[in-house]
């Protein structure tokens, strides 16, 4: 109903409040989605999760390769890897709850 409100009265409001205002509806949709739990399709947190995953994958593929071909040093190599590390562990943590 909100957001069916809001796309009624879109014109009347500046583009930036009026995206900011679908976003707040679309984050409040998602949470009482997760609360719920239960479902059998995926939540946005899950989705997130295993789309940032599969994003953190390439990103180490690309380091991998850079690192393999001479094009940046191993020290620079181990640091992504630990911000990637870093990241990865914080998904499995919110994964976890």
């Amino acid at each position: 109903a909100a957001r069916e409100r809001l796309d009624e009265l879109a014109d009347t409001a500046p583009a930036p409040v009026v995206d900011r205002l679908r976003r707040g509806v679309e984050e409040r949709t998602n949470l009482a989605w997760e609360r719920l739990g239960g479902t059998q399709r995926e939540t946005p947190s899950q989705a997130y999760g295993r789309l940032r995953q599969e994003m953190i994958d390439a990103e180490r593929e690309v380091f991998r390769n850079a690192r393999d071909t001479g094009r940046i040093p191993e020290e620079v190599l181990v640091r992504a890897y630990r911000d990637l590390d870093l990241e990865e562990s914080l998904l499995r943590r919110e994964g976890d709850r």
